[in-house]
């Protein structure tokens, strides 16, 4: 009989009614927990994206300081460019360094002809362009040699 009290003993009403208060206990401390590691969670991925976006910010602040360092280096080099392409030092150095002299006088020669140039030899049917050109510079030398033209010498302008 002993035996048949002890295995009642937990069964009985009040201890069933305390039992489930135990398990509604533990089910809302599971249910609590289950929130407090979601609500953990959330803030990291939270706090994660807002360091993404500061290093981002970050990133772009010094990709601009770059910009503007290339930007203005690039205009410094420009200049150089510039100023080593001047006419004037061109010719600074040309004197200076290779020795060169300026010209006292630039003088044109211009020749003009009074009759028309007569070609004293037929150019043949089916010679060749080289050929032709070689017939046309022999006539105009023999031209030249013979000195029909005028030449006169006047300074540039």
């Amino acid at each position: 009989m002993v035996l048949a009290i002890e295995q009642t003993k937990g069964h009985g009403p009040a201890e069933r009614a305390a039992r489930a208060r135990r398990i509604k206990k533990n089910k809302e401390i599971v249910e609590n927990l289950l929130l407090l590691v979601l609500v953990v969670f959330v803030a990291l991925v939270i706090t994660s994206r807002h360091a993404t976006v500061a290093h981002l910010g970050y990133s772009i602040v010094s990709a601009r300081e770059e910009l503007r360092v290339l930007q203005a280096e690039s205009q410094r080099l420009e200049l150089e460019v510039a100023r080593l392409q001047s006419l004037e030092r061109i010719e600074s150095a040309a004197v200076t360094r290779l020795g060169m002299v300026k010209p006292a006088e630039i003088r044109l020669v211009v020749v003009t002809r009074t009759e028309p140039l007569q070609v004293e030899e037929p150019i043949q049917a089916g010679t060749g362009f080289f050929a032709r050109l070689a017939q046309s510079l022999s006539s105009f030398t023999r031209w030249l040699a013979m000195g029909d033209g005028k030449a006169e010498a006047r300074p540039a302008k």
